[in-house]
C-alpha cells in the first residue's frame, strides 16, 4: 500500500515534471486525477476500517433521514408535488413546478405502498442514502478512503442536505444527479471513449444530463460548469504563475465574492434604483472572479503523462460511444417529456390509446427546454422571492457552521496542493457560491447546493490531517453536536411552528392539528368542507382521500363566497373572521411566520445562542412588536418575514 501511495505522489502537480516538450512513454490513460491525500489507501483497496466506518456512516444517515419521516406537516410544495405524483395520469409538464423525473418515482411508489405522509417522503429520503453511497464508493476512486469516509461523514450529519432529503422537493434528487454528472464528467477526463471505464462515463454523463433536464433548471448550471473545466482542463499548462501567488486566488475569489455581497447587499428595503444598481455591480463583481478563477484553472502543471492523453485523445476515441450516449440521453428525455408513462396508464385503464395524449406529450417535449429558459430567464428578470446576495452566508452561519469553517482550510489546501480532481472541486464549489448568490430568488433549498461542494473539498484537507491530538478531536465532537442540535430541530421539533428559516415557506404544526382537529370534531356531519384560495395548499392533500373516515361524504369547495353557515368546516384567513362569526363558528387560529430570512443580526452572540437552544425564531412576546423593538428575535435588523394567521372554523352546534 505505501508503495502505491508513492507512486500516486509521483504524478501530482506539486512534484517536479519532465519538460512539457519530452513526455514519457507512460500510458496515456493512466493519469492520476486524484488529490495527494494522506494516508488514504487506494481508492480500491478492501480496508476492514474503510468498510466499518461507511457503515457506520450510512446507519446515521438512514436514521436521520428516515426517523419521524411522516409526521412533519406538509410544505405547500410537498402537497403539490405529492398530487402530481398520485395524479401521474394527467400530469402536463410546467416548468414552475419543475420536471416530471421526481413525480413519475413518487408515483412509482405510491402505486406499490399507498398514498400517504410517509410513502410521499421516502424518495428524496432515499435519494439522500444514495447520495451517501455515492460519495462513499463511487467517488471513493478520486477522493480516496479517508477523504470518502469524512466527506460522507459531513454531507450525513448537513443540516440543510438532511432536511431536504426528508421534504419531498426536488434538491435531493439534483444532488445525486450532479454528483453522478461530475463523477462521470471526471472519468471522461481520465479514459478516452474507446475503453470500458470511458464509454460508460460518457453514457452516464448524457443519461444524467437527460434526467437532470426532467428535474431541475440547476441543469444549465452545472452544464455549463463542467464545460467550461473542460475549456480550461484542455488549456491546463499553458500559462505559469509563480506558487505562491497561484495559491492565493482561490481564497481572494471567494473573498471577493463575499465582500462584495456585504458591500452591495440589495436589501428589499432599498429603493428600487439603488437595488438595481447594487445588483449590477455586484454580477460585474461575480462574472469577473468567475472570470479570474477561469484563468487561474489554467496555470496548473500538468504531468507528461497527461499532456500525452490530451495530445492522443483521437486514438482513444469511438464515435459509437458519442451516438450511443447521446442516443440514451435523446430517449431518456423524450419518455420522461414526451409523457409515455401517462399515456400508457391511461391505455391501460381505458383500454384505448390516448392519441391526443401522445401528440400532446411530442410537442411538450418540443417545447420543453424553450419553457425552462423561459421559466428561469422570468425569475431572473421579475423574481418572485428576491433576497440579499449575502443570504446564503447568513444562513450557513446559522445552520452549516462546522462546515463553513472546514471549507476555509478546504480551499486553501485545494489551491495550494492542485490536482484536476481538487480544480474541479473548487471551480464547483466556487460557481455555485457566486451563481447562487447573483441568483434573484433566494430560497433555503439551494443551500445544499453549495454545502456539497464544500463538503467534498473540506474532506480532502481534513483527510490529510492527523487526528491524534485531542484539540482536533475536540473540535470535531463539537461540530457533531452542532449538526445534530439543528437536526434535532427538525426531527424531534415542531420545526414548522418555530418558523425554522431552513424551512422558509413552511407550514405550521399547529394549522395541521387544527384542520385535522376540525375534521375529527365535525366527523359525520354534512356539509362541505371550504377552502379559501390562499390555504388551498397543502391543506388539500390532508383531505384526499375518499376513504378517509375523516373526510365523510362531505364535499371539498375551493375559493368563493360559500354560505358559510351551512360548512362542515371553513378554513379562511383574517378577511374572513367576520362571516365566520358571523355563522357562529368556533375559530382556531394558526399563525403562518413565513418568507422568514434573517440578516446578520442574527450571529449576534445572544440572539444566536438564545435561537440555538429554544429554536423560536420570533419569541411569542415579540410577534406583534414593531420590529425595531425586538430583542431577541434572529430576524431583527434587516430580516425579513412575513405573518398571517389561518382560521379553521367549525359549527359551535
Amino acid at each position: 500500500m505505501a508503495s502505491k501511495s508513492k507512486k500516486r505522489k509521483s504524478s501530482v502537480s506539486s512534484s517536479p515534471k519532465p519538460p512539457l516538450s519530452s513526455p514519457t512513454t507512460a500510458p496515456a490513460t493512466s493519469i492520476d486525477f486524484s488529490p495527494e491525500v494522506a494516508d488514504s489507501g487506494p481508492s480500491s483497496g478492501h480496508s476492514e476500517r474503510f468498510f466499518l466506518g461507511a457503515l457506520a456512516i450510512l446507519v446515521l444517515g438512514i436514521v436521520l433521514r428516515q426517523l419521524f419521516l411522516g409526521p412533519a406537516p406538509f410544505h405547500p410544495d410537498e402537497a403539490i408535488h405529492a398530487h402530481f405524483s398520485r395524479s401521474l395520469i394527467s400530469y402536463v409538464y410546467d416548468p414552475v413546478y419543475h420536471g416530471p423525473l421526481l413525480y413519475h418515482l413518487v408515483g412509482a411508489v405510491f402505486g406499490l405502498f399507498g398514498e400517504y405522509d410517509y410513502t410521499a417522503r421516502l424518495v428524496p429520503s432515499l435519494l439522500g442514502v444514495l447520495l451517501l453511497w455515492m460519495i462513499l464508493f463511487p467517488a471513493r476512486a478520486f477522493l480516496g478512503n479517508r477523504a470518502a469516509i469524512i466527506a460522507a461523514a459531513l454531507v450525513a450529519v448537513s443540516p440543510s442536505i438532511v432536511t431536504y432529503s426528508r421534504h419531498l422537493l426536488h434538491d435531493s434528487l439534483v444532488l445525486v444527479l450532479t454528483l453522478g454528472a461530475v463523477l462521470c464528467f471526471a472519468t471522461t477526463l481520465q479514459k478516452g471513449a474507446g475503453e470500458r471505464g470511458g464509454r460508460a462515463a460518457r453514457i452516464g454523463l448524457c443519461a444524467f444530463a437527460a434526467l437532470f433536464l426532467a428535474t431541475k433548471a440547476n441543469v444549465f448550471f452545472i452544464l455549463v460548469m463542467l464545460a467550461t473545466f473542460w475549456m480550461a482542463w484542455r488549456f491546463a499548462g499553458r500559462f505559469r504563475l509563480p506558487d505562491d501567488a497561484a495559491s492565493s486566488i482561490p481564497p481572494l475569489c471567494f473573498g471577493v465574492v463575499c465582500l462584495a455581497a456585504f458591500a452591495f447587499p440589495r436589501d428589499n428595503s432599498f429603493p428600487e434604483a439603488l437595488k438595481n444598481s447594487q445588483h449590477t455591480l455586484f454580477q460585474l463583481v461575480a462574472v469577473g472572479a468567475c472570470a479570474w478563477m477561469f484563468l487561474w484553472l489554467m496555470t496548473r502543471k500538468i504531468s507528461a503523462q497527461e499532456l500525452e492523453f490530451k495530445r492522443d485523445w483521437h486514438k482513444k476515441t469511438d464515435l459509437t460511444t458519442y451516438l450511443f450516449a447521446l442516443g440514451a440521453g435523446l430517449w431518456i428525455f423524450i419518455f420522461l417529456f414526451g409523457s409515455w408513462v401517462p399515456v400508457l396508464l391511461q391505455w391501460a385503464t381505458q383500454g384505448e390509446f390516448p392519441a391526443q395524449k401522445w401528440s400532446d406529450g411530442i410537442a411538450s417535449a418540443q417545447g420543453a427546454i424553450g419553457k425552462m429558459l423561459e421559466y428561469w430567464g422570468g425569475q431572473q428578470g421579475k423574481p418572485r422571492l428576491p433576497g440579499r446576495h449575502d443570504y446564503y452566508i447568513v444562513l450557513g452561519l446559522l445552520y452549516e457552521l462546522p462546515l463553513y469553517l472546514a471549507a476555509l482550510g478546504g480551499i486553501w489546501n485545494a489551491a495550494k496542493n492542485r490536482s484536476a480532481f481538487t480544480d474541479l472541486l473548487l471551480w464547483w464549489a466556487f460557481t455555485s457560491w457566486a451563481v447562487y448568490s447573483v441568483a434573484n430568488e433566494k430560497v433555503p433549498w439551494l443551500l445544499v447546493h453549495i454545502a456539497l461542494p464544500l463538503a467534498l473539498l473540506s474532506a480532502v484537507w481534513l483527510a490529510k490531517i492527523r487526528w491524534k491530538k485531542p484539540v482536533l478531536a475536540i473540535c470535531a465532537t463539537l461540530g457533531l453536536a452542532f449538526a445534530l442540535r439543528s437536526n434535532s430541530a427538525f426531527i424531534f421539533e415542531r420545526a414548522g411552528d418555530n418558523a425554522e428559516p431552513l424551512l422558509y415557506a413552511q407550514t405550521p404544526d399547529e394549522f395541521r392539528d387544527a384542520f385535522l382537529g376540525a375534521l375529527e370534531k365535525t366527523q359525520g356531519r354534512s356539509g362541505a368542507v371550504w377552502l379559501e384560495n390562499e390555504r388551498q395548499w397543502p391543506t388539500f392533500w390532508y383531505y384526499r382521500d375518499k376513504n378517509n373516515p375523516l373526510r365523510g361524504d362531505s364535499g371539498l369547495a375551493i375559493g368563493g363566497t360559500p354560505d358559510f353557515a351551512s360548512l362542515r368546516v371553513a378554513v379562511g384567513q383574517e378577511k374572513n373572521r367576520a362571516e365566520l362569526e358571523k355563522a357562529n363558528m368556533d375559530i382556531k387560529e394558526a399563525n403562518f411566520l413565513i418568507w422568514n430570512r434573517p440578516s446578520w443580526s442574527a450571529i449576534s452572540p445572544v440572539r444566536y445562542g438564545r435561537w440555538f437552544f429554544t429554536r423560536e425564531t420570533v419569541p411569542s412576546a415579540e410577534r406583534d412588536k414593531p420590529q425595531n423593538q425586538w430583542e431577541l428575535s434572529i430576524l431583527a435588523g434587516k430580516g425579513e418575514w412575513s405573518h398571517a394567521r389561518a382560521l379553521v372554523g367549525t359549527p359551535k352546534n
